[in-house]
């Protein structure tokens, strides 16, 4: 068995373990912001626990069990300003029936929040307009996340991105950005990205290594190009800022084997990073001690 413990610190924040059978029980990191990290526990159908931690403090907070289990789980941790509260956003898929109707999609989804310090989740109406991936970035008050290959035509354009405000609590969509370069790796756009790159929502084109920054009028802007011979052969996920000037930390599999390599944006070299990467049999999510 494997465990994660986040111990008890001060005032409120409570112990919470949560305890993996290898064989039957996964444990995921579902997202972070502002050093918090949301992991989440599930038996390979279904969430069976969240909690939110903070490392570096030994703190944590376990939330309460949803009250209804769907095919498909997808979080958002976000922070409403006008409250000063955390929120958690969880949207349930009733089935995992693939439809371009809207009305079907939406009579498939359900969105429900909780709000830190409370012992419930909410039912809201809103519901997003396309089923969604499960990565998310938080940035200017909304979350964001790709709608899934799933439910749009695969086509150069790229996928729209979902937002979801934290205060207002309702859904948005934004179209991808309009790439300016020719197409010259073998992938299709499936496997764009959002990223969080410094507190601001980016956006990676991983057919032309394109990315763009959403500004605050929730428009995308140009931000840099990976040069063609700096990108290695194979899967290439950009994790997010390596520091504060903006270099950029990247996971590369290939050949059932992970590597960490670090992009510097001001000179176009990358070099391979001291994280030491997983073979084929280990998850990249949680690395087992």
């Amino acid at each position: 068995m494997d465990t994660i413990t986040f111990r008890e610190g001060q005032g409120n924040n409570q112990t919470a373990t949560l305890v993996v059978n290898r064989c039957t029980e996964r444990i995921e990191v579902r997202g972070s912001w502002n050093w918090l990290i949301c992991l989440s526990q599930n038996d390979g159908e279904v969430v069976t626990s969240l909690v939110v931690g903070h490392p570096l403090r030994k703190e944590c907070y376990e939330l309460p069990p949803l009250s209804m289990h769907f095919d498909k789980t997808m979080l958002g941790l976000g922070f409403d300003a006008s409250t000063n509260t955390l929120k958690m956003v969880c949207i349930l898929c009733k089935s995992n029936m693939v439809s371009d109707n809207p009305d079907v999609v939406w009579k498939n989804l359900c969105t429900m929040v909780h709000v830190f310090g409370t012992n419930s989740w909410q039912e809201i109406p809103q519901v997003p307009s396309y089923s969604i991936t499960d990565k998310v970035v938080f940035a200017n008050g909304c979350l964001h996340w790709l709608v899934s290959h799933l439910d749009v035509p695969i086509e150069d354009g790229g996928r729209p991105v979902i937002w979801f405000n934290v205060e207002k609590e309702e859904f948005g969509l934004i179209d991808p950005p309009k790439r300016k370069c020719d197409l010259w790796r073998n992938y299709i756009c499936r496997y764009d990205q959002v990223v969080d790159l410094n507190g601001e929502v980016g956006y990676v084109c991983t057919r032309t290594m394109e990315f763009w920054l959403l500004n605050h009028k929730k428009e995308w802007v140009p931000h840099c190009r990976f040069a063609k011979h700096i990108v290695p052969y194979g899967y290439i996920e950009v994790l997010g800022c390596w520091n504060k000037v903006g270099d950029m930390l990247i996971r590369h599999q290939a050949n059932g084997r992970y590597a960490f390599l670090v992009y510097n944006l001001k000179n176009g070299v990358k070099h391979k990073s001291n994280i030491d990467g997983l073979d084929e049999a280990r998850s990249p999510n949680v690395d087992p001690t």
